[in-house]
């Protein structure tokens, strides 16, 4: 409110891994060989995809703005192990730093 308060039209970016898990991803995919990899990757498209989406609304608006993000396209990076998130980076073609700042 303290935004909207001030002309911004604010809107809420959710995290994505809760609602694939909310909808059916469960802790038990983990057991297929590879999935952590299969999963991030998800995880990642649908942030980046909904992030986008939600700023060319924000854009269509033609006012100031503000996109309040729960978690990033970073977030992979936590959960697996360093060679595995520098793969999905390399398929990407993308660096951290591209992530981060895009």
């Amino acid at each position: 409110s303290f935004l909207r308060e001030r002309g911004f039209e604010v809107i809420s970016c959710p995290e994505v891994y809760t609602i694939l898990a909310s909808n059916g991803l469960s802790a038990g995919f983990y057991s297929t060989d590879g999935m952590d990899i299969v999963i991030q990757n998800t995880v990642l498209d649908v942030q980046i995809s909904l992030e986008d989406s939600l700023e060319n609304v924000l854009k269509a608006r033609g006012k100031p703005a503000v996109l309040l993000c729960d978690r990033g396209p970073m977030d992979g990076k936590a959960y697996l192990a360093t060679e595995k998130w520098l793969k999905i980076l390399e398929s990407r073609g993308v660096t951290e730093v591209d992530l981060r700042d895009n």
